[in-house]
């Protein structure tokens, strides 16, 4: 089979490292960097719309309204898959508002473990964190596809120590990467 790549990018891992950069990215550009001249079968884009309460304020309807924009926008890019999740509001025990995206991680957990059975693919690049990936990325590997770890090291957006050790290899992804793949 001809080397094709799928892409994985979970949109809150690299939205906070994108965050420190202050630049917009050009994600066809981004995801010709990640793929490396390699055939694309699907770059998929996992994220959660912007909470909406029962009776949306303005600043709630505004930043859905963006978010929409920037969803209808990845989708007409070549490859590109959006995933939704759902956001979930819930108050801590000193009555702060926090939310909490559901169904994200397991949705790119079930396309990597896909892919990778139905041998769609050669090679996964993943950009993302947290050891929630540590199984799916194992799975990959067993079923023959090779697992990319783009490893963002930027604040809070340094990958779990054993996601590092379970992929096959990791792509450092510095600042001065980041001009490589924004908006002219």
């Amino acid at each position: 089979m001809k080397d094709r790549v799928a892409i994985f990018i979970d949109a809150g891992y690299w939205l906070k490292f994108c965050s420190a950069c202050g630049k917009r990215v050009d994600y066809n550009k981004f995801a010709n960097f990640l793929a490396a001249g390699k055939d694309i079968l699907r770059v998929y884009y996992y994220d959660c719309l912007p909470f909406q309460s029962a009776a949306p304020t303005d600043d709630e309807k505004q930043r859905l309204s963006k978010a929409q924009r920037f969803v209808y926008t990845l989708e007409r890019l070549p490859h590109y898959e959006v995933r939704l999740g759902k956001l979930a509001k819930h108050q801590d025990n000193q009555g702060r508002v926090n939310y909490t995206q559901k169904r994200v991680d397991l949705m790119l957990g079930c396309d990597l473990v896909t892919l990778s059975a139905k041998q769609a693919i050669t090679e996964a690049v993943l950009v993302a964190g947290d050891s929630d990936f540590i199984i799916p990325v194992k799975i990959a590997k067993n079923e023959g596809v090779r697992v990319t770890l783009l490893e963002c090291r930027q604040g809070s957006t340094r990958p779990h120590d054993e996601l590092l050790s379970a992929c096959d290899l990791r792509k450092p992804f510095l600042l001065s990467d980041f001009n490589k793949i924004v908006q002219a």
